[in-house]
């Protein structure tokens, strides 16, 4: 039968098997001319043999990757897509991270035990910049392009390309410091409201959980700073910040004047619209190569009509490259084969200072509260 699944999922394993069947004979046949060649025996004979033979390996696996895949860039560059690769790539990562905040509010609530999961930090700040090596959640699929895809032609918003804070829980839900200053990623935004907020509905039991013993080492902070308030020879003098625009101007009104407070609001307002000038010399370029037909809509900030119009082009552009981004991710998925990566992640070192630093006052307040043995995600308390 022309649409049989099973004989889909036949098809599209025998066509990868072939892939991978044709990139090794690629691979070997490469390598055999840098063993065997006599211009290669040459240039090799300046290097220490240790190194040659990781050498050829590698660089023969790299040509053979490059002529594999050398017509599907080839197509990208003649459709001018090739552009807009990075922005696919980081797009296609963005569906994952849905999932994972999903995830995150599932386990929140106590209705899923995770061992990789210990703190709420380990989805704010750890699998937040490794959702390349997530596998607490399923792949792509196919439905799921589908649907962003969707997504990429419905909404126009400068937030599409310019978002990497995809686990901050409070700031996404609108709760806690954040209740009046809610941050949601537009894709998140686009999906809630077409499948519904129940997620975002649910308790966060783990998060009360960190936050009781976050109590305990903020009742030790208030006591060890009452205990330095009191003391004899503490200097109770506020202090003076030159960003405080009160404290700048007390400071101006006697000492200086109002030309330089003016200096400074001036400056500060170049400051910041300078940014917005970076993004906007962006969209102009992006508007020259969509050409005279594409059409701009009226703004009552003209500016701001230019963005728009120029970073729909962008997300127009990107729905068009995504489908081989993601080609791509699932040769590599069936090969065994590193994904590629987002371009907003961190380094390891920057992670791990983020889990030390967030997780650091949680525990403290574990032992402050007399509970023995280590700290774990109260598994068992979620029941």
């Amino acid at each position: 039968m022309e649409n049989d699944p099973n004989q889909f999922l036949a098809n599209h394993i025998k066509e990868g098997k072939e892939r991978v069947e044709k990139e090794q004979q690629f691979y070997e046949e490469i390598l055999n001319e840098l063993e065997t060649l006599p211009k290669y025996q040459a240039f090799f004979k300046k290097y220490h043999p240790h190194s040659v033979l990781k050498f050829k390996q590698e660089f023969a696996r790299y040509k053979a990757n490059c002529i594999f895949h050398e017509q599907t860039f080839r197509k990208m560059e003649e459709e001018d897509l090739l552009l807009y690769h990075d922005a696919a790539v980081n797009c296609l990562w963005e569906i994952q991270q849905k999932k994972l905040f999903t995830l995150q509010c599932q386990w929140r609530a106590g209705l899923v035990n995770l061992p990789e999961a210990k703190f709420t930090a380990h989805f704010e700040y750890y699998w937040s910049h490794k959702i390349h090596e997530c596998k607490l959640i399923k792949p792509f699929t196919q439905a799921e392009l589908n649907d962003y895809i969707v997504y990429l032609n419905q909404v126009n918003s400068e937030d599409v390309f310019y978002f990497d804070r995809y686990q901050q829980y409070e700031e996404i839900k609108g709760t806690g410091a954040y209740k009046d200053a809610q941050a949601m990623p537009s894709y998140y935004r686009w999906w809630y409201d077409k499948y519904g907020e129940h997620e975002l509905q649910l308790p966060d039991k783990r998060g009360d959980r960190e936050e009781k013993y976050q109590e305990y080492e903020r009742e030790e902070s208030r006591a060890r700073y009452h205990q330095i308030i009191s003391a004899p020879d503490y200097d109770s003098r506020p202090c003076i910040f030159f960003s405080q625009d009160e404290h700048f101007e007390n400071f101006m009104n006697k000492f200086g004047n109002k030309r330089m407070i003016d200096f400074k609001n001036v400056k500060e307002e170049l400051n910041h619209n300078r940014g917005g000038w970076g993004l906007f010399d962006d969209c102009l370029e992006l508007l020259e190569e969509a050409g005279d037909n594409w059409n701009i809509e009226a703004n009552k900030d003209w500016r701001w009509g230019l963005i728009m119009a120029g970073l729909r082009y962008k997300q127009t552009m990107v729905a068009l490259a995504i489908q081989n981004v993601y080609d791509d991710y699932l040769f590599r998925l069936e090969n065994n084969i590193a994904p590629e990566e987002p371009d907003y992640r961190s380094t390891e070192e920057h992670i791990n200072e983020m889990m030390r630093i967030t997780t650091r006052g949680i525990l403290h307040g574990w032992q402050l509260s007399g509970e023995k043995g280590e700290w774990h995600a109260g598994d068992d308390e979620m029941k």
